[in-house]
């Protein structure tokens, strides 16, 4: 359901007056200055007057360049956040610029501080909205996938105030796109308790997680009696065949066979069909490549994890371990050989290993697909929230989404459930005439 913003007709303070003024652009190392930023909330989450305000500040920083000059500190406050995915690391980041964005140079490195400290990171690219059926242009956090699209922020307090220090920043220097999209983001993060003036929220669906600290028999145990059935009807098909041995790849030249492995299995099966492996899609071969080459450290590294039998791969899937979560980020399989279920059986020995290593806390799947619902997970609701930035044209067009996301998405769902109901009736009726 759509949550609309505060509207211009309300009784709340205007946008303008949560927002200071900020300094003009420089053009001096790519950089942009500015002045603090008083925010409302206080380092002890109580209103305004009860303690002194933290003197939140934005610094822009531009380009594959000004990414570079954030290394320091994006690696302080990644290695700080305690629950992260490898889209989060600094890797991640570099090589989406160079292989991934279409306009490197556009890239805004927002960067949050206290007056002593970096607090969080948010990186912006240009992007088309499309939900109006007329492409809108606005500012997007970088789209590694439909599920992920990160803020680096470990601490709750400067999540809360970025947000609003975002919007005040991106005001003064809009560049000619009136509307920020933050998000997806889970929909009880301190991110959405620093929204102000006008906004749009719009839910995303979930993503699938999995507290893999009990012992895996235990997590066997609380799957339902239909899937572990199933499983076990797999595994005896599985151990008819031949050459049966699962394969963990870490070093680099195992990586780089088994990742030559898996794109041409990928590319071979429905996801090739339909143009989404990730052979097809733009600047994704590179980098998940270069996530292969440079994510290698004792707390964060890649690996492919591939079941083979039968002479050949059966199922392979792209993971990274960072810090105490694991995240299974890309699979696929011989759809030839879907007798023996080989998706699920490679992820049963992920999770088997991960319950097994004391380091990890949670498989994060970075989704929540259909087929892994049966591994019981915690399914964690996301958002994505657009922000009026222009004073003009945003808060018209928050107003259009609000309408596209509200009414008329709840009609289009009544008129497709009509239309099932009437279609189911006449089917039954046919068939009672017959």
């Amino acid at each position: 359901m759509t949550v609309p913003g505060r509207s211009r007709g309300s009784d709340k303070p205007k946008l303008s007056s949560y927002y200071p003024r900020v300094n003009d652009l420089t053009s001096s190392g790519g950089t942009m200055e500015t002045h603090p930023l008083p925010c409302r909330a206080t380092a002890n989450g109580l209103p305004a007057g009860s303690a002194p305000p933290t003197a939140w500040e934005i610094t822009e920083f531009r380009g594959r360049a000004g990414l570079g000059q954030l290394e320091a500190d994006w690696r302080r406050l990644y290695a700080a956040t305690r629950r992260r995915t490898s889209y989060l690391s600094f890797e991640s980041s570099i090589s989406y610029v160079e292989n991934i964005m279409k306009a490197p140079d556009q890239l805004r490195c927002l960067r949050l501080g206290d007056g002593q400290q970096a607090r969080a990171i948010c990186l912006l690219e240009p992007q088309l909205e499309r939900r109006l059926g007329r492409p809108v242009r606005v500012w997007g956090m970088l789209h590694y996938n439909d599920h992920v699209r990160a803020v680096l922020c470990p601490d709750s307090e400067a999540r809360r105030a970025l947000a609003s220090a975002l919007v005040a920043h991106l005001r003064r220097h809009p560049w000619g796109r009136p509307v920020l999209v933050l998000g997806p983001e889970p929909e009880d993060s301190p991110l959405w308790e620093g929204m102000r003036g006008e906004y749009c929220d719009d839910p995303q669906g979930k993503v699938g997680e999995l507290d893999c600290r009990e012992s895996f028999e235990k997590l066997m145990a609380g799957i339902p009696k239909h899937f572990r059935r199933m499983l076990a009807n797999a595994r005896n098909r599985l151990a008819l065949l031949p050459e049966i041995r699962f394969v963990i790849a870490r070093e680099p030249a195992e990586l780089a066979a088994e990742y030559q492995a898996f794109l041409e299995l990928e590319a071979a099966g429905w996801k090739g069909e339909s143009g989404s492996a990730i052979r097809f899609r733009h600047g994704q071969q590179a980098f998940y490549a270069d996530l292969c080459n440079n994510l290698r450290n004792e707390t964060d590294f890649f690996e492919i994890t591939a079941l083979y039998a039968d002479g050949r791969c059966l199922a392979s899937t792209l993971g990274t371990r960072t810090g105490s979560t694991y995240s299974p980020i890309k699979i696929c399989y011989d759809q030839a050989y879907g007798r023996v279920s080989p998706g699920h059986l490679l992820i049963a020995k992920v999770i088997e290993r991960c319950s097994a290593d004391p380091g990890i806390e949670r498989v994060d799947f970075v989704s929540d697909a259909q087929w892994l619902r049966d591994w019981n997970l915690e399914s964690v609701p996301i958002k994505q929230t657009f922000i009026a930035i222009d004073r003009w044209r945003g808060p018209a067009i928050i107003s259009l989404l609000q309408f596209r996301l509200g009414p008329l998405r709840r009609f289009a769902h009544w008129l497709r459930q009509g239309t099932g109901r009437v279609a189911g009736g006449a089917q039954g009726a046919t068939v009672a005439k017959a």
